[in-house]
């Protein structure tokens, strides 16, 4: 359930190792299954460190379970260096954005992004085609104990 109110941010740019995918929101938690363990991988290779939680950035998501959009997970690192293997280094711009803390399963995460969407409506905003997940503390799927910040981009 959402805990916190809507905050307008800017949140700084900041560089990743990253992997991206089209697809659809049905295909994510597959995607996320693979996607981290094939980051911290190549990360390992390179002695890279992270820099802060992993972050989901979304690119035309509309919140439709059929709609096609492409994601990127990316891990933020303190610093790049080396060539990858089988992933990216991901540049994040700073994101102007409306942001909202989740804290509960991913089961219903979708709650907390519909409060998100009103308060952006109702305070005249536009969304932009971009919105973030930052898992600031992840447990499982399922768990009650997963913090999510939600971040949608407004015009």
């Amino acid at each position: 359930m959402p805990t916190s109110q809507v905050e307008l941010q800017e949140i700084p740019a900041f560089t990743g190792v990253a992997l991206r995918k089209t697809m659809t929101l049905k295909q994510i938690p597959d995607f996320a299954g693979e996607a981290l363990p094939v980051i911290h991988d190549d990360m390992k290779r390179l002695d890279l460190h992270c820099a802060g939680p992993a972050v989901f950035i979304y690119y035309g998501a509309d919140g439709s379970a059929d709609t096609e959009f492409e994601l990127v997970v990316v891990q933020p690192v303190v610093a790049a260096g080396g060539a990858l293997e089988r992933c990216e280094y991901f540049h994040a711009s700073a994101f102007k954005c409306a942001t909202l803390e989740y804290v509960g399963p991913m089961s219903g995460i979708g709650e907390g992004w519909h409060q998100l969407v009103a308060a952006v409506h109702s305070q005249g905003h536009h969304p932009s085609v971009e919105c973030r997940e930052v898992y600031s503390h992840w447990v499982a799927l399922g768990s009650d104990e997963n913090v999510t910040a939600l971040q949608m981009g407004y015009l």
